[in-house]
């Protein structure tokens, strides 16, 4: 695989990125700084089959979901290099870029490419979500993943660990060889997926409830 070998050098969280960022240029101190994650409305997810049909998707194969912008720091070109080494398993991938006909003309024939597509029915629609990203902050869109009972596979960047949680809810990988054999391993274990799936709505519910973002925001402000 391209790039197997590659290192995904791990980042600070997002929160100590801003408080080192906004001290040196002299914009408060670190410790007046907090981060509040994003707070979503729970979904309701649509039936597999019928988001299947509605998407054009085969009906038993197994897919990945790649959903997001298609530029150079999302990385979308190492989702393809992932279904070029898994021909037998489906790659989904949702969002629009710079990057977008690039990645289009390299796609291999078990990659769909959805352009900007309704998230509830991309998530409803597919076994597992992926991430690529070279740098990230709290991705909405593995949160959406969780939400829909969702394993993911994500690289450990940015915030990331904030939502998946490696041997939990999915796999963090700091190696892209590490992406290519967990990818291999959830199609081909089904308690593992579902096990991972559970996991995963319940750090959803309990982190990223839109009730949680308003509570958190009124403690702030009582706080001043």
């Amino acid at each position: 695989m391209c790039g197997v070998a590659s290192h995904l050098v791990p980042q600070f969280s997002q929160l100590h990125v801003y408080q080192l960022s906004f001290s040196d240029s002299g914009i408060g101190k670190k410790n007046q700084w907090t981060s509040i994650p994003p707070g979503l409305e729970q979904f309701k997810p649509i039936n597999k089959i019928k988001a299947r049909q509605f998407l054009g998707l085969q009906k038993k194969l197994f897919y990945i979901g790649w959903l997001g912008r298609f530029e150079e720091v999302k990385n979308p070109n190492l989702d393809i290099e992932l279904a070029k080494h898994n021909p037998k398993i489906g790659f989904v991938m949702g969002g629009g870029g710079n990057l977008l006909q690039n990645v289009k003309n390299k796609s291999p024939e078990n990659v769909l490419i959805l352009d900007w597509v309704d998230s509830n029915i991309f998530w409803s629609s597919v076994d597992c979500a992926l991430s690529t990203s070279k740098s990230e902050g709290i991705s909405v869109s593995l949160i959406e993943a969780a939400f829909h009972s969702l394993p993911i596979i994500a690289t450990n960047v940015g915030s990331t660990s904030e939502i998946v949680e490696s041997n939990l809810n999915g796999f963090l990988c700091n190696f892209n060889y590490q992406l290519l054999s967990s990818v291999k391993k959830l199609a081909k274990d089904k308690n593992l997926l579902s096990k991972f799936g559970i996991e995963s709505r319940k750090i959803a519910l309990n982190k990223f409830k839109s009730d949680i973002l308003k509570r958190r925001h009124v403690l702030l402000y009582e706080e001043l």
